[in-house]
């Protein structure tokens, strides 16, 4: 899995809305968390700041406790460090208690045409008196064979209250299909504004009372 490349080329629309593919564990009634880290999973250092802390920014700013993985986990992490061993003991000496985990899953190619149209252009000048009158005729673009690239995204939730292990730990995913993107900064900001608006909205990181 090309992890790094995921972070160059995700984009989302501008609005926040609720990401359409989703899946809650069926025992999970949702829950406050005292502190939720955010990770980009990848080994792009640019990649993981932009998704990272914007990520941190959203849900602190609904007043959801929360920060940036690059924050408590090294910024070049090592085999060891990607041990599933060595990242409880960080979260467990950091006092998290949620995590939230970005990832590309999946990258598609395909040949898509863009169809052809009638377009109008001038052809001729003709010269009457003092006056030039211009010719125009109706010309075939042809169009042509561009390539498009799709991308599949996956945010993952994790409950770490009572079990720390990854896959035992999975409580909500969502994922989302991302076609020719291209800013990082704008996908970064729009993808993590729609995963925490449906994370909010279907309650599985609830607002401590």
């Amino acid at each position: 899995m090309r992890l790094p490349s995921l972070f160059c080329i995700l984009l989302l629309s501008s609005c926040s809305s609720e990401i359409a593919k989703q899946w809650t564990k069926p025992s999970y009634t949702g829950s406050a968390y005292s502190k939720i880290v955010v990770a980009a999973i990848t080994d792009n250092i640019e990649a993981r700041n932009e998704f990272e802390s914007r990520g941190a920014r959203l849900l602190n700013k609904r007043s959801i406790n929360a920060i940036a993985g690059m924050t408590i986990f090294p910024k070049h992490m090592s085999e060891e460090d990607k041990k599933e061993e060595s990242i409880i003991k960080v979260i467990n000496d950091n006092k998290v208690d949620g995590a939230l985990t970005v990832a590309l899953i999946d990258e598609k190619e395909a040949m898509v045409y863009s169809g052809g149209s009638d377009i109008t252009v001038r052809s001729t000048y003709g010269t009457y008196g003092n006056y030039i009158a211009q010719q125009y005729e109706t010309v075939y673009d042809p169009g042509e064979l561009v390539t498009t690239k799709t991308y599949v995204i996956e945010a993952v939730f994790h409950d770490l209250r009572t079990d720390k292990r990854k896959e035992q730990s999975i409580v909500w995913r969502a994922q989302s299909e991302q076609t020719d993107p291209t800013s990082l900064a704008e996908a970064a900001e729009d993808f993590m504004s729609k995963v925490v608006y449906s994370a909010l909205k279907n309650e599985i990181i609830k607002k401590s009372r």
